[in-house]
């Protein structure tokens, strides 16, 4: 029905932009050919050491998991080989990866068979590695003048120095997952499959919802607190918002961009050098300093890793 009402214009741009992802890196998103395995048993941790023990051909027996472990290894090598990489290209993979994680584990306790040392072993590792990195990094903030030294990136000391009011007891959500952690290792050690499975499961839950409530905020602060702030504060006003020198959707949400000229809201020639209608605040990181000394740009302040200046309208230069 596209086609034949719009033509084949959609489908031939469709086509060229999956070309463009598979042979070169778009919005630079390249990464080294392992990548999508490292996130896979990573970010599916613990389905994604469970399951590799379901490896062995003597557990690909039906047809079923023949099917699930062909759909694993199509979407892992094709994805393997477009150049451009992102982390949800590879979530077709998650499916086949908790099947055969659960018909592992299934059979294993039918058997009364323990799991192998080494996969008891790489869980406990990854586990513990994960629950360390979440414990900590709540922590990162109060040792912040004994770490900035050894930063090199001037926007992320910015964004650390930026104040935040952490409580201390955030890392609580990190030892949460470690009691997971170990509580769920002792289980499997004693072939509790099911109980195995719960405890993680339910202390996955409580932490990233911890988390969520207690850490992703004051992360977000840091990171582009700065930022949403100032945007809500322009919002209602008859002005135009850009960035320059990074890209950020950030002005479609917390200014809530108008719709109105949307060519000229899009065009930054237009906004930067142009015989603008109305104010123009323009947002770089402190990094950039292609705008710094230009004098029809006023400061407004520099924060949270940002610069911020303003640009006022042709007409209230006259």
């Amino acid at each position: 029905m596209e086609m034949i009402k719009n033509g084949p214009w959609f489908l031939k741009e469709f086509i060229e932009y999956q070309i463009e992802l598979f042979s070169q890196p778009v919005a630079d998103h390249q990464q080294p050919l392992y990548y999508h395995f490292v996130v896979v048993l990573l970010g599916c941790f613990p389905m994604s050491v469970l399951a590799l023990g379901a490896f062995k051909k003597k557990y690909v027996s039906d047809e079923l998991t023949r099917w699930m472990m062909t759909l694993f290894w199509v979407v892992m090598i094709l994805f393997t080989i477009v150049t451009t990489k992102i982390v949800h290209y590879s979530s077709m993979s998650y499916l086949p990866l908790s099947f055969l994680a659960t018909t592992y584990l299934s059979r294993k306790e039918k058997a009364g068979q323990p799991l192998p040392g080494w996969l008891r072993g790489v869980y406990l590792f990854i586990g513990l590695l994960f629950g360390t990195l979440l414990t900590f990094l709540p922590l990162v903030y109060f040792f912040k003048d004994k770490l900035i030294p050894y930063i090199d990136d001037p926007f992320a000391v910015a964004g650390l120095q930026k104040a935040v009011n952490w409580g201390g007891y955030e890392f609580l959500a990190g030892l949460l997952f470690v009691a997971g952690v170990v509580w769920s290792f002792i289980w499997l050690g004693r072939q509790r499959y099911c109980k195995a499975v719960s405890v993680m499961a339910l202390s996955t839950a409580l932490t990233l919802m911890a988390y969520m409530l207690m850490v992703v905020p004051k992360i977000e602060a840091h990171s582009q607190g700065s930022l949403v702030e100032f945007l809500e504060s322009l919002q209602g006003k008859d002005v135009y918002v850009t960035t320059y020198g990074f890209h950020s959707y950030a002005p479609f949400f917390y200014f809530a961009q108008p719709n109105d000229n949307p060519d000229k809201r899009a065009d930054k020639e237009y906004l930067l050098n142009g015989p603008v209608d109305k104010p123009v605040y323009i947002i770089t990181k402190i990094t950039d300093t292609t705008l710094v000394g230009r004098s029809d740009l006023q400061l407004l302040k520099e924060e949270g890793g940002y610069r911020f200046y303003l640009r006022q309208a042709q007409q209230n230069l006259q």
